[in-house]
């Protein structure tokens, strides 16, 4: 039996991609071996690694004075990372905590910025409810904070632009007067960015475009001169760009999958497509939520809710329990919520159909009305 896949990661693929990674895995383009066997630093190997490089530039329309890297280690690798490159001379960074990612990234940035006696940290907009957004006076505390430190500089602000686990998603990106930092790991292609806002954003591969094992950075090349000149190059931003993201063996695997992925977006209509396809499919869901608010309750706040995760409770624990065991008989697999928070979570990432969007909403109208 054929399922529907709203796990919130790994995620669904497009099926078109698996089918290509199925048909070539064997022999890569008739050169009698795989290329995941094959040296990475091949014109096989270079093709593929050049090819995704200028597909992000191109799909996301980014201005040539950012550069792309690939990374490994994860988002949450990067946490440490920024700090290491960043504050390792002392300076300031502003985390605006607006969920549990979020909050981690905050976590592993102050245990990390003890290491450098010169580096701080400083939360803004800490909610327990993690429900909603920050107003954009929040942004405006850097300044007061540059003026209160003096030469004690503000490097970056840091926001993470969709949370997973609370269903709160930036739907456009603030401005900030310091250099802004996004973790976009569950919102990464899905939508057209202006990066006249950001600094820089990072984001694992594994939820929209491709499997877990790279990291894809875009950082502006002013930010990037600021780099530290002297970690190790494995941890080094200015490593990964002087190297071509080849400073080693890049996980070949998972780039040569976002290539592919990549090129799958780029067919079906680019950026302006998937984000019309995302909304489409979220509308379908939020739709029924608010027409049985007697069963489906959506924590958060109807202008910042999330295209991407899709976080709602119904009445009781037990109702809860029918709904995830009604839902996978019918074959609707990766619905319960975070074990944090519980309940029910729909992850619409790029590759879930309008179709399986569609199935999901009819499954939650007939349990409403059954069981309301």
């Amino acid at each position: 039996m054929g399922v529907y896949n709203f796990s919130a990661g790994p995620s669904v693929f497009f099926p078109e991609v698996l089918e290509q990674i199925r048909d070539q895995l064997i022999d890569y383009r008739g050169s009698g071996c795989s290329l995941l066997e094959t040296s990475h630093r091949s014109p096989h190997y270079d093709a593929v690694h050049t090819r995704a490089l200028t597909l992000l530039r191109e799909l996301y329309h980014v201005p040539n004075n950012y550069s792309i890297l690939f990374c490994t280690g994860g988002a949450t690798q990067q946490f440490a990372m920024l700090v290491d490159n960043f504050l390792s001379q002392g300076g300031t960074a502003l985390y605006v905590t607006t969920g549990a990612w979020g909050k981690k990234a905050l976590e592993d940035a102050q245990v990390r910025s003890n290491a450098y006696p010169h580096a701080r940290i400083i939360e803004q907009y800490c909610s327990d409810q993690f429900v909603s957004l920050p107003p954009s006076h929040v942004f405006k505390t850097v300044t007061d904070v540059k003026k209160k430190q003096g030469g004690n500089d503000t490097v970056y602000a840091h926001i993470t632009s969709n949370e997973t686990i609370h269903g709160v998603q930036y739907q456009a990106y603030p401005s900030s007067p310091v250099p802004l930092i996004a973790d976009c790991s569950s919102d990464l292609l899905s939508r057209p960015i202006n990066f006249e806002h950001l600094a820089m954003i990072y984001g694992g591969a594994q939820k929209n475009i491709g499997p877990a094992g790279v990291t894809v950075v875009i950082i502006h090349n002013a930010l990037l001169e600021k780099a530290s000149e002297v970690l190790p190059p494995a941890y080094s931003y200015k490593s990964f760009a002087k190297k071509k993201s080849l400073y080693n063996t890049p996980p070949v695997f998972a780039i040569w999958c976002l290539q592919l992925t990549l090129e799958h977006i780029k067919k079906k209509g680019g950026l302006s497509y998937i984000s019309d396809h995302n909304a489409h499919k979220a509308r379908l869901v939020y739709t029924v939520i608010d027409a049985f608010p007697d069963m489906y309750r959506c924590p958060a706040v109807p202008e910042c809710r999330s295209n991407m995760n899709i976080v709602f409770t119904l009445p009781d624990a037990t109702r809860d329990a029918m709904f995830l065991e009604q839902a996978r008989s019918k074959g609707f697999i990766g619905l319960r919520g975070h074990r944090s928070v519980g309940g029910i979570r729909a992850s619409l990432y790029n590759a879930m159909s309008i179709e399986g969007a569609t199935a999901l909403a009819e499954f939650m109208k007939e349990f409403a009305r059954t069981y309301g």
